[in-house]
């Protein structure tokens, strides 16, 4: 008898396990960090704040939208990573995307932010590229910059599959998120991560299928998305014009802070 519950304990605790990874799996993954529907974003340069229905038509989005004091160039849809949301976008980066000449457009994805709705791979992919498809028909695709970072790069990735903005800028990019929790389960079988995760992006699966200009930018110290998962994206970029940046000595944040940074404007904002 004792045998057969020490089995049965055996087997049922990493079942326990997998369950408890499945249901929580938007709080590992995403760190959701939500705002009061009145607050107000500090930013004190100009920008306009706007909420924007999302793909379902039904959902809506918080958004914000910087311009240029000069007539603009184009402008750029940065998506922001997971862990994050609109008011913590640190101000020097659309001022340094204004100071080129471009606009700044970026939203809270569900559940982030003041951002209404439920986090779901579907609705992440479709309500970004139903973001930008609206920047399209305003701007042209021509005049569009995608910027995605760390999470972002994975839906960036996605929409520039479909189409073909301008640029495409990659700041800390990974493979797909199914390598990602495989790094972070190492002791759990692909086939039983594949089986509950429900967020597999796969950059890798895009990648081959873009055709604009790509950009990639990756801190040789970053903690967060080791640095070959990038390479190993990059391995899959078939496009003409392509770049690695690799910022020295920087981790997963605050690229905008980093020596080079304006340089990597330069190259893509052109």
């Amino acid at each position: 008898m004792k045998k057969i519950f020490l089995a049965l304990t055996l087997f049922s605790a990493p079942m326990c396990y997998l369950g408890y990874l499945h249901q929580n799996q938007e709080k590992f993954i995403f760190e959701i960090r939500k705002l009061e529907k009145n607050h107000r974003f500090d930013f004190t340069i100009p920008f306009e704040e706007l909420t924007i229905r999302a793909s379902d038509a039904q959902t809506l989005l918080s958004a914000v939208h910087f311009k240029p004091a000069e007539k603009s160039k184009g402008i750029v849809l940065f998506l922001h990573g997971s862990g994050t949301n609109i008011s913590e976008i640190p101000q020097s980066l659309p001022e340094k995307i204004l100071s080129k000449g471009y606009e700044f457009y970026t939203f809270d994805y569900r559940g982030f932010g003041k951002s209404g709705g439920k986090i779901t791979e579907k609705d992440l992919l479709e309500d970004a590229l139903f973001v930008y498809d609206g920047l399209v028909n305003r701007y042209g695709e021509k005049n569009v910059i995608l910027y995605g970072r760390s999470l972002g790069t994975s839906l960036a990735t996605f929409i520039a599959s479909q189409h073909q903005p301008k640029h495409l800028l990659l700041e800390a990019p990974f493979h797909s998120m199914l390598d990602m929790a495989l790094i972070d389960q190492p002791y759990i079988p692909k086939t039983a991560i594949e089986s509950i995760l429900s967020f597999h992006l796969r950059s890798d699966l895009w990648m081959p299928n873009v055709k604009t200009a790509v950009t990639f930018a990756h801190g040789d110290k970053d903690e967060w998305v080791p640095l070959v998962e990038a390479n190993r994206l990059y391995e899959k970029v078939q496009s003409s014009h392509k770049n690695f940046a690799v910022f020295k000595d920087w981790g997963h944040d605050n690229f905008c802070d980093h020596p080079d940074y304006d340089l990597l404007l330069d190259q893509v904002l052109t």
